[in-house]
């Protein structure tokens, strides 16, 4: 090769790597990880014979019926993750006396497994309602479907490419009143088995409530603070709420329902307690995690999906009538769809008003809305410039809040 020639392929290389980006030099590998809102496969046992019930809507149209709109999706990234909110059993055995319990038959988790779900959370206040041999059925069922599960103390880890990803589901029960537990958990999957990154599935909040409380925001940021979350995604009010960035790490406040059984019908400003509060309105989060070749956690890059968690109505709520004027209610047909730009805007606005900083404009990628947030480099062991502004807003994308010091911080592995 000629010398002018050799400058050319150089001058190009270093072009093309400048195009992709500082991080991607360093960043050798990525785990792309997708987060779901709340999953009801079944529902009431007085409400089982109707004729739109999930069980006869899963007899009517199949199996893989309910995810099909998102299986493309889910079968591309790494691993699926959905909150699981009741057990599967066949059996009435054991069912809890509260109002609404749940249940679905055991071979609907073949429903998750088709639809590309790879890992539910069972820590919330459904996956007990047919006690514990409902318990023992689900996690029975799960595993001979190929469907990982973590619930509480015991905690799954996802491996890719020598990565390890360690996935917690937490309760109330035990943020609250077994804490120091859950930390040598946290402890123990980062030291001894070499965990890389930890996420934490949490079922908290309130229900049809379009804003996150503030006790939860601080123990949030607690945790990511001391090192024991680098993303955390919650569940349970099953309407859209907002998201925080601390330490440029991510949190999501309530991704709202996905496929949710427990409904036969959508709520559309019913509840007193937040008219704006519509459990139509949902998200889809995706988020890939960067490593350094040695398995040094780099960062993450996050992008939400709005979406309706049910297609029977995709015009409902389109155009202007936010919140609607009177309280509608519709059927749900328990399969969700994602969203045109116009579609999407009421959940952008649900989104947009329990965060603090102002969301990225939404963009339309093959015809369907996202919202695509910034790249946020890890702070370990990394330095911030002197000359950095400091006037930069605190809890944006570009700083994320509270906004990491000059001190070296090596505390998360």
């Amino acid at each position: 090769m000629h010398l002018k020639q050799f400058r050319f392929v150089v001058a190009v290389s270093v072009f093309l790597l400048l195009l992709t980006g500082a991080r991607s030099v360093l960043a050798e590998k990525t785990v792309l990880l997708t987060f779901t809102g709340d999953v009801t496969l079944g529902g009431k046992d007085d409400e089982r014979s109707s004729p739109d019930s999930f069980d006869n809507v899963a007899k009517e149209k199949g199996y893989d019926y309910f995810f099909a709109n998102f299986r493309e999706m889910f079968e591309q990234d790494d691993l699926t993750v959905s909150n699981l909110e009741g057990p599967l059993t066949d059996r009435k055995a054991g069912r809890s006396s509260k109002k609404h319990a749940f249940r679905g038959q055991t071979d609907f988790a073949e429903i998750l497994a088709i639809g590309g779900i790879d890992a539910v959370s069972l820590s919330n206040n459904h996956t007990g309602d047919y006690g514990k041999q409902g318990e023992t059925s689900t996690r029975e069922a799960l595993e001979q479907n190929g469907v990982h599960w973590f619930k509480d103390l015991e905690y799954y880890i996802f491996e890719k490419d020598g990565i390890r990803v360690a996935l917690f589901a937490l309760q109330n029960s035990v943020i609250y009143t077994q804490k120091p537990k859950f930390l040598a958990a946290v402890t123990k999957a980062r030291e001894e088995d070499k965990a890389n990154a930890v996420i934490i599935c949490w079922h908290t909040g309130t229900e049809y409530k379009g804003y996150h409380e503030k006790d939860t925001e601080k123990r949030v940021t607690e945790l990511i603070d001391q090192g024991y979350a680098d993303l955390v995604i919650i569940n349970h009010p099953h309407v859209a709420q907002g998201m925080g960035i601390y330490n440029n790490r991510c949190v999501f406040y309530s991704l709202g329902n996905f496929v949710f059984g427990g409904n036969r019908n959508i709520r559309a400003g019913k509840d007193s307690k937040d008219p704006y509060a519509i459990s139509l309105y949902a998200m889809v989060v995706q988020a890939q995690l960067t490593f350094s070749n040695e398995g040094k956690y780099l960062g993450q890059q996050v992008t939400v999906y709005p979406v309706f968690s049910s297609s029977e109505r995709p015009e409902y709520q389109v155009g202007d009538g936010f919140p609607p004027a009177d309280r509608i209610i519709f059927p749900n047909n328990y399969k969700p769809m994602r969203l045109t730009l116009e579609q999407a805007t009421a959940v952008y606005q649900c989104i947009q008003r329990d965060t603090a900083f102002e969301l990225p404009p939404m963009t339309e990628k093959n015809g369907f809305a996202e919202i695509v947030f910034p790249y946020l480099p890890s702070f370990d062991g990394v330095m911030i410039p002197e000359d950095e502004d400091e006037t930069t807003p605190s809890g944006s994308p570009e700083a994320a809040n509270p906004k990491p010091t000059k001190d070296d911080k090596t505390t998360h592995n």
